[in-house]
């Protein structure tokens, strides 16, 4: 398994209050592509739903509330890619990852943000295309205090344009980025990449956690390097698959649960997402066309949160992916399922194409 960087990128992914550097590259990637184990692996059984509701206000900071927190400050956006390059990307927080528009990096979308100390909140940043937009590389800009950025759109415009508060569930049908620390830029394969209607309204969910006793700012967004519709033979989307509603004792324990394929695709990333207390993930997809293949079987960082490429793997309609996830709880108590850096979580972001023609952001169980 390697690092990707060329031919791989939802959506709730975390860090503390460390930058979107905070890659240590500390562990080794295990070999991908390779048979699984003998034996199935342990998981649920339940299809594809829609996601619970996740109503703000878990856990949060000692002695805080989580939505609210959050006080928009500009919601600077730079409309169909243009401009926007680094203005106003500094703040208390800072940009350390501003994209570098001598690369090709446009900004799509962007949205100030100032947040209290000790506070923890999600805002969502809307903007309605003016022009078809097609990219093949796409990348986040997480400042200080960033937990996740989730870039996902809607065929249609639902609210407004501009910045205000929401909460995880605030996400749009179709799944297309999501980053948190240590999260690469992604270049989709050759024929691959994203196509963007104008009227399509852009949705940046942001969660925000500022572990600090003092106020703390930043600018996060959306960069892209465009290209041409004849580039595009296929659109990739990004499903989030993992278990929801479980509670996690004191001590080492796993949660589990699988996710079926409502149409043909091919997988060629893995994304794994947990909290604090996550120490270990595994996938293993159940492909008709080639057999049991353990996509991912490695560590858990929550501020080393890596994108790994696959080998090209052909799911078919009906194919299942069992997930597991591990958890190490310190605390003095029960860790629940929840939006917070306090709570926790289990999924697997799968990249994938061609893209649903219903799509859903979720596959939950």
């Amino acid at each position: 398994m390697n690092r990707l960087v060329v031919g791989c990128a939802l959506v709730v992914l975390g860090v503390g209050a460390c930058d979107s550097n905070g890659d240590s590259g500390a562990s080794t990637p295990p070999i991908v592509g390779a048979p699984a184990a003998p034996g199935p692996a342990q998981g649920g059984t339940a299809a594809p739903a829609e996601p619970p509701p996740m109503v703000s206000g878990g856990s949060g900071a000692p002695g805080t509330g989580m939505a609210g927190a959050a006080v928009p400050v500009a919601g600077s956006v730079a409309a169909g890619g243009a401009g926007g390059q680094g203005a106003g990307m500094a703040g208390a927080g800072g940009n350390p990852d501003v994209p570098n528009p001598d690369e090709g990096w446009e900004m799509i979308i962007t949205a100030d943000w100032e947040l209290p100390a000790n506070q923890e909140a999600y805002y969502c940043q809307r903007l309605t295309l003016k022009e078809d937009l097609y990219f093949n590389a796409i990348r986040a800009v997480n400042p200080q205090g960033t937990h996740h950025t989730a870039f996902t759109v809607e065929s249609n415009p639902t609210r407004p344009d501009g910045l205000s508060t929401c909460n995880s569930g605030g996400l749009a049908p179709q799944g297309i980025f999501g980053s948190g620390v240590g999260t690469d830029p992604v270049t989709y394969p050759e024929g691959v990449g994203m196509r963007l209607r104008a009227g399509q309204q852009l949705l940046l969910n942001l969660h925000v956690f500022n572990v600090t006793d003092q106020p703390l700012t930043g600018t996060s967004g959306t960069a892209v390097k465009k290209t041409t519709a004849d580039k595009i033979q296929h659109v990739a989307e990004s499903l989030l698959a993992g278990p929801a509603l479980f509670s996690l004792p004191m001590g080492r324990t796993s949660v589990s649960g699988t996710c079926t394929m409502t149409h043909d695709v091919t997988l060629f990333a893995v994304q794994p997402h947990m909290h604090q207390t996550g120490v270990h993930m595994k996938g293993v997809a159940h492909s008709s066309s080639a057999g049991d293949v353990m996509v991912h079987d490695g560590p858990f960082e929550f501020e080393n949160q890596i994108v790994y490429e696959i080998a090209p793997l052909q799911m078919n309609q009906g194919d299942v992916i069992d997930i597991e996830c591990t958890f190490d709880n310190m605390t003095d108590g029960p860790i629940g399922f929840g939006e917070s850096s306090n709570d926790e979580m289990c999924f697997m972001v799968l990249h994938r194409y061609p893209a649903a023609q219903n799509p859903s952001v979720t596959c939950f169980f």
